[in-house]
């Protein structure tokens, strides 16, 4: 076997990464006839799906070792064999009531489309914890992605962005840092609010080529307006964009090998893939806001954003994670009732996962109280009655159908502690949710990624440098797999995946031409 001669840490070739994934996951259907007679050859449609699982879905564009082949059959035994028989891509086709196409900019719902992956839950919540970051002798702030149970998911970097090349860049550059320069403090469920409406305007909204979309503090205060009918003002339009400011300064490294810390530094003497390291937002151009009458500067006025590669698999709509999210969450106040914000947003993620396993499920009343982080200054009988006075002032707005403690019990006159501690925090709590929302969730959100379109004499006349990161960035808006984005192309998916992972560093005349001709489309 081939893998006997190769260490567990070496970065594998596409030609031993084939090899390796055919070895390591050919045991496990020697219990399947028909399977284990098909896994003969390597071209078998069964090892297709498996090989495209792994570096599309469980590794996408990341560097992949026999370490992470082995991890990988370990936790995914189960998806890998559906995967491999094909039963794995049915799953939510089975589950789902049909499906809502979204192709509108703006929408009068009462809901926005939200990720309900965990992964996707656990990076947003990174940007309410401005208390987990440590300051770094260069000057950046760091902090590990933990979930509830202390596993390490990742690290988060917190660290200015770069502005693109453009007119008055010094000034705007200045301008920018002056915005963020204080962020780091203002990380909180303002700007998880940011994070939600960005990505959700990105699905909606037309894009420009390179895909941003235009944002605006207008935006933000505009739909908390929609459900408040509340005045806004000058300083709560500086609020939101120091808080965009932040979303697009930090910078995201995960994997499932052991965290690697990196910095500026070391990036640069040791030549390390900079590529692993992500950040959340892109940002294009950036508009000042000037006094017309002195033309001193006032602020950021509006400015080109984009989700990251990092964010993209989590709003890609054909995996059927895309759920939805009340937009009443913008109305609650982002200190004073935090607690409501990040319970509406646990369970919106949790509803859509329920529905699909159509397995409706009671929280436990610990659970919901690491989530919603209620003050730490409640405590025994204070506590539970904060917790139920969010819990009913939720169901009183609508946001759920209703709640009740899942059996019954006795609670103690005099408020003992103990009993708060080791009797209610372990009862279960059902929390059911309207209706219309599990009739939303039985459904698949899909949406084409639209671009501001170019009339044909334009198009044709512009001249398309190829980069592997041009190219990824177009086949990551179209809402292609690699795989399907090289059929479409006319070229092979290994000459694809080797010129954009940086294997090839050039395309042959012909293959360029296709290239071309494909993103000019």
């Amino acid at each position: 076997m081939i893998t006997k001669q190769i260490p567990e840490t070496l970065i594998l070739s596409d030609t031993l990464l084939r090899k390796v994934i055919f070895e390591q996951c050919q045991p496990i259907f020697h219990s399947s006839e028909e399977l284990q007679h098909a896994w003969q050859h390597e071209n078998d449609q069964s090892y297709q799906r498996i090989y495209s699982f792994f570096i599309e879905e469980l590794y996408p564009g990341k560097p992949i070792t026999l370490r992470m082949i082995r991890e990988a059959l370990q936790q995914y035994r189960d998806t890998i064999i559906a995967v491999g028989d094909g039963s794995y891509y049915q799953l939510y086709e089975e589950h789902s009531e049909g499906q809502v196409e979204v192709n509108e900019t703006v929408s009068d719902d009462d809901y926005i489309y939200t990720s309900s992956s965990s992964q996707y839950h656990l990076l947003r919540d990174m940007v309410t914890k401005n208390k987990n970051y440590e300051k770094m002798e260069n000057g950046t702030y760091r902090s590990p992605i933990q979930d509830r149970q202390g596993n390490v998911h990742g690290l988060v970097e917190f660290k200015p962005s770069e502005l693109m090349q453009q007119e008055s860049y010094s000034e705007k550059q200045a301008l920018w840092y002056e915005l963020i320069g204080s962020a780091i403090n203002s990380l909180d469920e303002l700007t998880a609010d940011l994070f939600d409406l960005i990505t959700y305007q990105w699905i909606v909204s037309p894009k420009t080529e390179d895909g941003y979309i235009t944002f605006h503090s207008d935006d933000a205060l505009a739909l908390k307006k929609q459900v408040t009918n509340e005045p806004f003002r000058n300083r709560d339009r500086f609020s939101i964009m120091q808080r965009i400011g932040a979303l697009t300064s930090l910078w995201v490294l995960t994997g499932t090998e052991s965290i690697q810390i990196y910095d500026e530094t070391s990036l640069k003497e040791e030549k390390l893939d900079i590529e692993n390291l992500h950040k959340m937002f892109d940002i294009g151009k950036v508009s000042i806001a000037r006094d017309s009458a002195t033309q001193k500067v006032l602020g950021i006025y509006e400015l080109e954003i984009k989700p990251s590669k990092i964010l993209l698999p989590f709003l890609d709509g054909r995996k059927g994670t895309l759920g939805y999210l009340d937009k009443q969450i913008f109305k609650y106040n982002h200190h004073a009732q935090r607690e409501m914000k990040r319970l509406m947003r646990y369970l919106s993620f949790q509803w859509k996962i329920q529905t699909i396993n159509r397995n409706y499920q009671s929280f436990k009343v610990n659970t919901l109280l690491g989530e919603m982080q209620i003050s730490p200054r409640y405590k025994g009988r204070n506590l539970k009655e904060r917790f139920e006075e969010i819990l009913n002032a939720l169901q009183a707005d609508n946001v759920f159908d209703y709640w009740e403690y899942a059996s019954s019990f006795d609670e103690p006159s005099k408020g003992e502690k103990k009993w708060y501690v080791s009797f209610w925090r372990n009862l279960n709590i059902n929390i059911v949710p309207l209706d219309t929302v599990k009739k939303r969730n039985q459904k698949k959100i899909v949406y084409q990624q639209t671009s501001l379109f170019l009339d044909d004499d334009t198009k044709n006349s512009l001249t398309v440098e190829l980069t592997p990161s041009t190219l990824e960035q177009t086949i990551k808006q179209r809402g292609l797999t690699i795989k399907a984005a090289a059929t479409e192309i006319g070229v092979s998916y290994v000459t694809l995946r080797r010129y954009l992972k940086g294997t090839s560093q050039k395309m042959t005349g012909v293959n360029q031409k296709k290239v071309n001709i494909w993103v000019k489309r």
